[in-house]
Formats: C-alpha cells, structure tokens, sequence
C-alpha cells in the first residue's frame, strides 16, 4: 500500500513539474498569438537562450540575479524582433509569417553555436535548492518543489495581470477585437510590442529556470516550441487559462505514462491534441473562431489561364532535355554522369514534394506545417513493403508494390489529417498539422523493431535493371510528369475550382453550398498521396530511410522551396526545388554556419516578395 501511495505521489509531482515548465513556455507564446495573431517559432528559440544566458552569467552572480539578467536580455531581444520582423509582416500572408519566424530560429540556432559551441553545458546546482526532503520514505529534489511554486505564482500573476490592470484589460480587448481597439485610439503597436516581450521573458524564465535540472544544448529550441504548440492547440488559441489546464494535463499524463508504459511518452501529447480536436476544435478554453474572410491581398492568387503555345513548346523542350539527360551527361567531360543523374533524381523528388504541398497551399489556400509526415509515411511504406515484395516478385514488381504502398499509406495519411483538421484553417491548422508531424515523427524514433530508430532502414536501393541511375531517372521522371499533368488537369476541374472559391473567399463559398469538409478531405488525400510517392523516391534514391525524412525540418524546406519558385505556380514548385537542393548543398559544404545565411536568405526573399506584391513594407511606425 506504501509502495502505491509513494507511486502516486510521485507521478504527481513529476507531472505537476513538467506542467508548470510547460505553462511558463506556453504561456508566452500564447499571450503573442492572441495579441499579435503570430504564431511564434521562434518562442523555444528565445527559451534556449534564456539557459545559455543563465550559465553564462552565473560565472558573475549567484542564481536569482543570472536567471533575472537572462530574463530581461530575453526580453528586449523579443521586442526588437517584434519591431524589426513581426511588425512589418503584421498584413502579410500566415505561410509567410510562419517562415519568417523559422528563419529567425536558424539565425538564432548559429548565433548561439559560435558563442557556446555545439557541447550540452550543464549549470551548477543552486545551492540553496540542491537538497532532497523525505515523502513517504523517500527522497524528493526541492529544485523540483521550487519549480511547482515558480509556475504557481507566475500564474497567480498572469491571472491579476489580466484581471485587474489595465495593460491586462488592454491585451484581453486587443485578443477579442485589436480594429476596435485601435479605433478607440490605444497605439496596438506599443502594446504589441510590449505582449511580445513579456511573452519572450516568459520563454526565457522557463528556459533559464531548466538549466539547474537539465543541459543547455542546440536542440533545446525546436523541443520546446513544439512541446508549446501542443499546449497552445489544446488549451486554445489565445487563451492563458486554457494553456494553463493544458499544460499541467499533459504533464500528468506523461508522467504516468513514464511509469506505465515509457515508449507511449513522446507520442501521449499528439493523441491528446488530436482528442480535443476531435472533440472540441477550439480547444479548453479557446473561443471559435470568426468566420473566414477573404485572404489579405498580398496572398491573392493571379487567376488560372492556359497555357500559351510558347510555354508548351519550352515544356516540351525541357522534358526532351531531361529525357535525355543519361545520354548527354556520359558526353560532358570529367564523366559527371552518375552525380549529374543523382543531382537531378533529388530534385525530381523535392519538386514532387514541393508540389503536393502547391496543391494545398497554392490551390486550396490550406496552410500546412506538417507536410514531412505523409512524405516520412510514404518513405517507410516503401522502406517496410519493398523488403517482403522482393521475396516474391522481380525488381520491377517489387519496385511497382513499394512505390503504390507510398503512395497509398501517405494518401491514408493525408485523409486523416485531413479529417482531424477538416474544421480548422489558417494558423490553426499549420499548428496542428506540425504537431501531428512531430507525433509521427517521435513514433519512428521510438518503434525502433520497425523503423530501425535512428539507426534507420538500410540496403533500399534499386537492384538489377534500375540499379543503373539513368533507369531509374527517368522512372523519376515520368512518375514527376504524370503527377504533374494530374494536378493540372484537376485545377481545371471542378475539383480544383472549389478548392479555389474556398482558398479566394471561404464564407462566400461556402454560402453558395459547397461542403467544404468533402473538398479539404480530398484536397488532403491527394497531397498526401503524392508527397508519399516523392518520399518513396527519396528512399530508392537514397537507398536509406531515416525518421528525419518525417521531421519538422523537411516541412520547412517543402515550403521554402513553394516559396521560392512561387506558391500559385506548377512550375515554381520545381524550379524552387532545383535553387533550394544547389544552394543547400554548397552552404552545407562551404560553412558551419550556413544554418544562418540560409535564415538571412529566407528573410530577404519574405521580404522582396511582399515588397514586390504590396509596397515597401513598414519597419517602424503604425
């Protein structure tokens, strides 16, 4: 009986302290979005360096002055990012805003590499916190009991803050209605700006406050930001109250689970999400959202024309040039044929990638973050079925077998993704979709007896007639071409005018009668499918399989690569791809810092496009 009231206590405070690191993190991020309606990637980003900055400033003052030092510093860090990159982009399109905050995590990433280095850096045990006291029979760390407190008074804070001030009765109205707000002559710049900084000191007080039981290290950032976004979808978008029940369920039941079964974990959190949506899509303590209106112009669409007897005719020649690639690359000189041919497979399968997500976001105006999951899914249905085809049918047949179980496992996927997220749209969604691609994600890691963990899959190479790389390109390339010409074909349909009378103006669309959770069911399927077919390309053309072909990293880059050759445009998802897999590759190569340029980069082209599209944009003033 001892035994199982020690259990049971513990498992209760180890969740209570899980959840209150959680609120701190959560808290702030969900304080942003409902003032500033950003969702901020860059929140775990600000909680990592509140740790480094705690172990660097220990080295001059005790504990309480380091973490009071990192928390300002994080502070008036997150208001000069609000004013010099949220600000301008406050009109600017939601998959804009979402990849400039990702932007500033790789910048973020670097700068902190070459001050602290890529080493975990462990702080030293407060001293005056670094005992135990005995609960029923056993010892219990105070650091622990001290967090528990530190979460409970912050949120005693947060909820005077809101309730009886008048910057609280400010933020409330900015997160209900911020037009009227300003109609009434309060400056939404001032207050934004000051909601971003609390929100980063929030980030970076639960970041510092890890540092006495946990290391500081690189990965730190993407950890907590999706652990975060967890918190946020299921307490509800804007609402502190709601973060707060969120964050101390999901501690508590992955405490338990620790106990009970540790493998179900990492994935708990994602079911839970996935649950409350199912169940009330606006979470704990969110309110529903208002209904859709048309987008913002930056992000309207040029209209849909035919192509011209000029554009068929340099499609025609680019298909022959690619056609004949084996050929003519065996002529050039130094014999670059197998690296040419591998250089051009990767980027037929990132194009393929960057297509299916084209459809969805450059069609149907659905914006994903979690792309990664159906091509991580169309990547081991392939890495799992071609073994077993290979027992019983010829290369051919077995190749046939893999790439149609991609195909069909990443369309599986796509629909229930699809009918999670089917009342949901804008950030929402990109929230939610992320999540569910890092549960899977999290799932491959840890179902090591199929997924190999992060040993991977091994020995996925084409055998016999299309081992020779210029077989299998063009089998690439005519699987890339049908594909092609199938999404063409459906944005002429009827098919493809639904998803773009939701994507130009949903409430219109939807008054006229279309359902929408039929068209968003099939516009996800289809994705799925086709970036299910590129991610068992990737693996042949790799000859491996890796859970990070499921990660948050390969979303981005899909998106990057839409943004790059243009969102609206069939042909920009390749061209995109083909600038993206070069630049990478020679930055990957050329520094260890490219993590950085490439965030730098990726600012500049946000930047250009809205300037091209909608003027200058605004750094300072309202």
């Amino acid at each position: 009986m001892t035994e199982t009231l020690q259990t049971l206590l513990f498992v209760l405070l180890n969740g209570l302290v899980s959840g209150g690191v959680l609120f701190l993190i959560a808290a702030g991020l969900t304080l942003i979005f409902g003032v500033c309606r950003v969702v901020n990637f860059a929140h775990g980003s600000l909680a990592m360096l509140g740790a480094f900055l705690t172990y660097s400033l220990l080295a001059y003052v005790p504990y309480p002055l380091a973490i009071l030092g990192a928390v300002l510093t994080v502070a008036l860090l997150g208001a000069g990012i609000e004013r010099s990159v949220i600000r301008p982009l406050n009109r600017a399109p939601e998959l804009f805003q979402l990849l400039a905050t990702f932007a500033l995590v790789l910048i973020i990433q670097d700068a902190a590499l070459a001050i602290w280095g890529p080493e975990d850096l462990l702080g030293p045990r407060w001293p005056s916190l670094s005992g135990s006291i005995t609960l029923l029979e056993r010892r219990y760390p105070v650091y622990n009991l001290f967090l528990i407190a530190i979460a409970a008074l912050v949120a005693f804070g947060l909820h005077r803050l809101m309730t009886r001030t008048r910057f609280g009765i400010l933020i409330r109205a900015a997160t209900l209605d911020a037009p009227m707000l300003g109609a009434l002559g309060v400056r939404e710049d001032h207050l934004r700006t000051a909601v971003f900084a609390l929100g980063a000191g929030l980030a970076g007080l639960g970041g510092a406050l890890l540092l006495p039981r946990d290391a500081a290290h690189l990965g730190l950032d993407l950890t907590l930001v999706v652990d975060a976004f967890v918190v946020v979808v299921v307490g509800g978008l804007g609402s502190v109250g709601g973060a707060f029940r969120a964050a101390f369920l999901i501690g508590l039941v992955q405490s338990a689970a620790l106990v009970i079964w540790p493998k179900s974990s990492l994935v708990l959190p994602f079911l839970i999400m996935a649950l409350t949506l199912w169940l009330r899509p606006q979470g704990l303590g969110g309110k529903p959202p208002p209904p859709p209106g048309p987008p913002p112009l930056a992000e309207r669409a040029p209209p849909l024309k035919l192509w011209t007897l000029w554009q068929k005719q340099a499609l025609a020649l680019g298909l022959l040039a690619l056609a004949t690639a084996p050929l003519w690359l065996g002529l050039l000189p130094g014999s670059p044929r197998a690296y040419g041919l591998l250089l051009l497979t990767e980027i037929l399968c990132l194009g393929l990638f960057a297509l299916s997500l084209h459809w969805l976001i450059g069609v149907g105006g659905l914006v994903t973050f979690g792309q990664a999951a159906f091509f991580g899914l169309g990547a081991y249905g392939l890495a799992l079925t071609l073994p077993l085809a290979r027992l019983d049918l010829p290369e051919g047949g077995a190749l046939a077998l893999g790439l149609g179980a991609a195909t069909l496992i990443g369309g599986l996927g796509g629909l229930g993704v699809g009918a999670l997220a089917v009342r949901l749209s804008g950030v929402s969604l990109a929230m939610v979709s992320l999540a569910v691609a890092q549960g899977l994600w999290s799932l491959a890691i840890q179902a090591k007896d199929w997924t190999g963990g992060d040993d991977g899959l091994l020995g996925l190479s084409p055998r016999g007639f299309f081992a020779d790389r210029g077989v299998f390109f063009l089998l690439a390339l005519a699987l890339t071409v049908a594909m092609g010409i199938l999404l063409r074909r459906l944005s002429f349909a009827p098919t493809g005018a639904f998803l773009r009378a939701f994507r130009d103006h949903p409430g219109r669309a939807a008054a006229s009668g279309l359902s929408m959770t039929t068209i968003k069911l099939r516009a996800f399927a289809l994705s799925g499918a086709i970036a299910g077919l590129a991610g068992g390309l990737t693996v042949l053309t790799r000859g491996s399989a890796f859970p990070q072909l499921a990660s948050l990293s390969q979303s981005v880059d899909g998106l990057v690569m839409l943004v790059l050759g243009g969102q609206f445009s069939l042909f920009g998802a390749f061209g995109g791809a083909a600038v993206f897999h070069t630049l990478h590759s020679e930055l990957i190569r050329s520094t260890p810092y490219w993590r950085a340029i490439f965030g730098v980069a990726l600012l500049g082209l946000i930047f250009g496009r809205l300037a091209l599209k909608s003027g200058r944009p605004r750094w300072f003033g309202r």
